[in-house]
């Protein structure tokens, strides 16, 4: 097992092991240019015997592990209807996601028109080159039609992944419904489908708060703008009101300084008051901030 990066976070990835889950042929390559998102498959049918009274991450994890094998075994015995499981991947109970056909293959989603569910996109007679085929693991019983939360969470952070490896301009998430004439992948997670589309574009990532500060942050450094005895004490943080505010004056009087710049829009107006020189700290460009700050 290893750790899949995606914009949206980890997801923990299990390679294929074909010596374990062998193939019985070779599905056609995949066309990256024509790629619009992922279709969302079940295996549906019962699930309980595999999985009532599992709980812990390493029960549903041996779970998963059987069922993946059972798929591409039931896949395997359908030849020449298919070749190899129809899956690129599969995605467990445990929030695990298993490689199927992988990355540089064609998934399965139906190639088959019919009257009752032409093909998407119109005019296509198959739908294959167009998704990545997803299956989550799931059960018709009302205990298994939802995906466990961890599954979900892996299905949107994997969502985004497919989208920045095939570099898909305007993505979408489909139910294997919506391209073939079945009920896959149910009624229940067909419905939450949107909920797995706005995983894209993630949410940017939670700016890193500043280290705590203290009193003696204060940074000394010199500047000389033609008066070599001048000395600038840059404050950095927004929390340093009261440092300005109470120490200000005694800074100027005691240390012989002759100016106090504060690295805060909000907090500049503290030392109006004890500013004595002619330039305000309004007139203060960035980069002579940046230049005094470490």
């Amino acid at each position: 097992m290893i750790t899949l990066d995606t914009p949206a976070g980890p997801v923990q990835f299990v390679l294929r092991d074909y010596d374990v889950w062998p193939a019985n042929g070779t599905p056609p390559p995949i066309n990256e240019s024509l790629l619009r998102g992922i279709t969302v498959h079940w295996p549906g049918g019962s699930i309980a015997g595999s999985y009532n009274g599992k709980t812990t991450f390493d029960q549903l994890y041996a779970a998963d592990c059987v069922q993946v094998g059972r798929a591409i075994a039931e896949h395997n015995a359908r030849v020449p209807v298919i070749s190899d499981v129809g899956y690129n991947y599969l995605i467990g109970r445990s929030g695990v996601v298993f490689e199927g056909r992988g990355w540089t293959k064609c998934g399965a989603n139906g190639a088959l028109t019919t009257a009752a569910k032409p093909q998407y996109p119109a005019g296509t007679s198959s739908s294959n080159a167009y998704w990545v085929a997803v299956q989550v693991i799931a059960g018709t019983e009302d205990a298994y039609d939802d995906m466990t939360p961890a599954q979900f969470e892996a299905l949107q952070r994997f969502y985004t992944w497919v989208i920045r490896t095939g570099n898909i301009a305007t993505p979408s998430v489909i139910g294997h419904r919506d391209v073939r004439a079945t009920g896959c992948p149910g009624d229940v997670i067909w419905n939450r489908l949107p909920e797995v589309a706005s995983a894209w574009p993630p949410a940017p990532p939670a700016p890193t708060p500043p280290p705590p500060m203290e009193d003696n942050d204060m940074l000394s450094l010199d500047w000389n703008p033609g008066k070599p005895n001048w000395t600038a004490f840059t404050f950095t943080g927004t929390h340093l009101a009261h440092t300005v505010n109470g120490h200000a004056d005694g800074v100027l009087r005691n240390a012989g300084v002759k100016r106090v710049i504060v690295n805060d829009a909000e907090l500049l107006g503290l030392i109006q008051s004890t500013e004595t020189t002619s330039a305000p700290p309004s007139t203060l460009t960035p980069a002579m901030l940046a230049a005094w700050s470490v």
